[in-house]
């Protein structure tokens, strides 16, 4: 996309690049390569040639500088360009950025003009001292490093350098002398000409050097005087290398990392302000893989500077000059640890050449300003340089982005947040600082954050109110009058002091106006037994002021606990912290979704065991009824109904429950019910029923009803059938025979919510029959029975099938019946029962189910009467 400029320039083009373009300079050269982007820049030529009344040459480093003026434009101290001019010297253009132009370098304000030799270079600010750095450039008789004072008040509130205290830190040729004094101090190892200058958090200056790849540090710079700054090898040491042994072609750093350019690669060693030690840290070498090699799209580097003025720690945009373009890189503290990051956007000219000098204007952080000097000759002609200047534009008024690496510090009692606002071309009037977590459960109030006077708001913020012995974390938003961002991602915890890990491995089971939530506990727990876990209701991932709070277990790693009182048909998840005594932990990470629902009742599981037959009859027999609830939600006002189906005067005698009470048995009595109570997930109530069994087969139905947590009524049913009559020898004539079951899944392995078929077999191939034939298929009760289809379903053998209910719940236990399986094919040709069993899987993974079919008949089963399914859910 090609943006409009003045008739005092030509335009930049822009286009985005993504990480494997080959090469930068092929691409920004080509129309075909230009690509919108948002923002988008406005470019213009600020000053220098073909303006005869601009005079520049090869103009090689920059800076911002303050004045105490007020500007009349905008109500806020004057600003202005300072340029490293290789004719003029450090020069100031006027007039101040905010007042119209024709800009133009005033050779009146160019201080040190007159000092031999000087050829200008690259330069680096110390807004906490008002000191400028620099690096005479030129490739012989460098006058080296240098340090100067820069007083704001000086010709009347525009701000200049004081000439007098011009001081020499170190590679001044023997012999000169500076009016601010000198060490005397050679620069290790002679690497000849510096080219590039930083300043580190701890205010420590590095220089890089045209032709070496030496890097050297001189150790706090500020306070060097001609007699206090100790031995020249305390003072300046070689602290790193650039990577792959390449010479220099500038220095920036962003937070703690060291950025450097050369013409053949881009490089960043992390942390370099504090690993880089006296001694030569190896991690600081070219040689070792912390000095990582990045941006390998940018090629050719002349120049490179980052958004970060010392004493702040919150850069986080690079911009990269080269033959005939300006690379912008942002978010590089996000991307910066890996080795494909690659320009977002790049800015060029029709003839921009030779960048020596790319400055950046931090005064409205939000919307960077760039400026970007070049020698189009190419061999430093005199007044044949120009200096350019890109600013953020915006298609049309919008809320600001969501600001980048918010940073916590807290110690002592004191903290700060800081962050970088996201450059979208919109404004930013004010930021919202929010303690989005503390360990003590008390969170700080909301900060707002406003400029002062007519400023732009700050871009960090001092703590208040802050607890002994927690720990905090924060987001930031930013606000406009269009509206509001996204708030950030959080911050680090401060200060890092023991607290539990959060939990992990949430899961949220939905239920009728209920939710059973479980999770794993976590590995560290602060150093402080846990105690307690809170589960925390979400709605669109807002709270909702549903919390549950259940005591952490003694033993084991998982835990559970229910969450009531939910609005069934609404989808929600769940969070969950740890507490010790001391702090809480951070949220886990959100539940998978559940949504209540009427239908979602708990699940109940009813067996009744007992002997098949016994001998002699008549005889008392117990049959032990057990009543599970194997859902993860309670049950209450449960009862049992137990109906005896007989033709030859069988009674129950008593009903005893391992919980509650029955009604009472006796003679003719042939139904009885259990009131149990309330049954809690995973309880078990035994119930043994006693017959008075005489000769005939016998029905034993046990029926169960309740309420869940929202009151309503629940049926559950399942029938034992004794098949066998009890005490009944087997028919005369009849012997052993196998009756084999079979069953495959389709397919064995499903995906969450995946629908499959279970198919269960029972076969008789011999000549000899067997009757009434009962086939239990039992489902676990986490599928779904979509669909049963039995075979046979017609004819004077037809099987039958007590098909589940839609909507309810335990119907996971299926009973087919058949008169006759196998035998004589003339009489009985069907030798085979086949199930089919449509299902549908959870929506959840890592889930493992054993369905399984077992069969009874009237007879003696030789072979395996049951077959168990393995079917995983992944």
């Amino acid at each position: 996309m090609n943006v409009t400029g003045t008739n005092r320039g030509k335009c930049f083009q822009l286009q985005v690049l993504g990480i494997f373009l080959l090469s930068v300079f092929t691409l920004i050269t080509a129309a075909s390569g230009q690509t919108t982007i948002n923002p988008t820049t406005a470019t213009t030529q600020l000053a220098g040639t073909p303006d005869p009344q601009s005079p520049i040459t090869a103009p090689s480093g920059g800076v911002i500088l303050f004045g105490t003026a007020i500007s009349t434009v905008t109500n806020r101290p004057v600003r202005h360009l300072w340029i490293a001019d290789n004719a003029q010297g450090i020069c100031r253009v006027d007039p101040d950025l905010d007042s119209p132009g024709p800009y133009a370098i005033n050779e009146a304000i160019c201080p040190i003009s007159g000092l031999p030799g000087f050829n200008g270079g690259a330069l680096a600010f110390d807004s906490t001292n008002n000191l400028i750095y620099l690096v005479d450039a030129q490739a012989k008789n460098s006058l080296g490093v240098l340090r100067v004072n820069y007083h704001p008040e000086f010709d009347s509130g525009n701000g200049s350098l004081d000439a007098a205290t011009l001081f020499s830190l170190g590679g001044a040729p023997a012999g000169k002398l500076f009016q601010g004094g000198q060490t005397g101090c050679a620069l290790p190892g002679n690497p000849g000409s510096p080219n590039s200058i930083a300043i580190d958090p701890l205010g420590n200056v590095w220089v890089g050097f045209s032709k070496s790849s030496v890097i050297e540090r001189f150790n706090t710079p500020a306070a060097a005087t001609s007699s206090n700054f100790g031995t020249c090898a305390q003072f300046v040491q070689q602290a790193a290398t650039v990577a792959g042994n390449h010479a220099g072609s500038g220095l920036a750093f962003v937070g703690h990392d060291l950025w450097g350019a050369t013409l053949e690669i881009m490089f960043v060693i992390k942390n370099a302000d504090t690993i880089c030690l006296v001694g030569q840290n190896p991690a600081c070498g070219s040689a070792n893989g912390t000095a990582q090699i990045t941006l390998g799209t940018l090629l050719g580097a002349t120049s490179i500077t980052s958004d970060q003025v010392y004493p702040s720690t919150n850069g986080n945009n690079l911009y990269i000059g080269d033959a005939n373009s300006v690379a912008w890189v942002g978010n590089v503290v996000a991307g910066s640890t890996g080795q494909t990051l690659a320009p977002t956007y790049v800015a060029t000219t029709n003839g921009l050449a030779n960048v020596g000098a790319v400055i950046v204007d931090g005064t409205d952080p939000a919307n960077l300003v760039l400026f970007a000097g070049d020698d189009p000759s190419g061999a430093g002609t005199q007044a044949a340089g120009r200096v350019f200047q890109t600013t953020q534009t915006a298609a049309a008024p919008g809320p600001p982005g969501a600001p980048l690496n918010v940073v916590a510090s807290i110690a002592s009692g004191q903290g700060t947040v800081t962050w970088s606002p996201l450059q979208t071309g919109q404004p930013v009037t004010s930021y919202t600082v929010h303690n989005n977590f503390a360990s003590n459960g008390t969170p700080l109030a909301d900060i707002t954050v406003s400029p002062v006077g007519s400023a732009f708001p700050a871009t960090s913020t001092v703590l208040n109110g802050i607890a002994a012995g927690a720990t905090y974390q924060f987001q930031v938003e930013a606000n406009n009058a269009q509206g509001s961002s996204a708030f950030s991602a959080p911050s680090n915890l401060a200060p890092v002091i023991p607290i539990p890990d959060p939990p992990t491995g949430v899961q949220a089971l939905a239920g009728d106006t209920q939710a059973a939530v479980s999770w794993t506990v976590p590995l560290n727990n602060g150093g402080a037994t846990i105690v307690s876990y809170t589960v925390t209701t979400l709605v669109n991932g807002n709270p909702t002021g549903n919390t549950v709070t259940v005591p952490a277990p003694s033993s084991g790693t998982a835990v559970s606990a229910v969450v009531s009182g939910l609005a069934n048909n609404t989808s929600y998840t769940f969070t969950v912290h740890a507490s010790n005594p001391q702090a809480n932990s951070q949220e886990s990470a959100p539940s998978t979704p559940a949504t209540p629902s009427i239908s979602n009742v708990p699940i109940m599981k009813v067996e009744v065991n007992g002997p098949i037959s016994v001998t002699p009859v008549p005889a008392v027999v117990t049959y032990t009824v057990v009543v599970t609830n194997t859902s993860q939600f309670a049950v209450n006002g449960i009862q049992v109904n137990h109906t005896l189906a007989t033709t030859d005067g069988a009674f129950i005698i008593v009903a005893e429950p391992g919980q509650g009470v029955c009604t009472a048995g006796g003679s003719g009595v042939t139904a009885v019910v259990c009131s149990v109570g309330n049954m809690a997930p995973g309880a078990v109530v035994n119930i043994d029923v006693v017959v008075q069994m005489q000769r005939a087969q016998i029905d034993l139905s046990s029926r169960v009803t309740g309420f869940d947590a929202n009151g309503d009524s629940l049926v559950f049913k399942l029938e034992h059938r004794t098949t066998t009559p009890p005490g009944t020898p087997p028919p005369a004539g009849s012997v052993s025979i196998p009756v084999p079951v079979t069953g495959q899944a389709t397919p064995a392995s499903l995906s969450p919510s995946q629908a499959g078929m279970l198919t269960f077999s029972a076969s008789d191939n011999t000549n000899t029959v067997a009757t009434d034939v009962e086939f239990t298929i039992t489902i676990d009760s986490g599928l779904t029975i979509n669909s049963v289809t039995v075979t046979p379903s017609t004819g004077p053998n037809a099987a039958s099938c007590n098909a589940p209910q839609p909507g309810l719940v335990n119907t996971n236990v299926i009973t087919c019946n058949i008169a006759a399986l196998g035998g004589p094919k003339a009489s009985n040709p069907t030798t085979s029962l086949q199930v089919v069993v449509g299902i549908t899987a959870p929506a959840r993974t890592g889930l493992t189910f054993l369905p399984s079919a077992t069969v009874n008949f009237n007879g003696i089963n030789s072979a395996n009467g049951t077959s168990t399914l393995n079917v995983k859910v992944h």
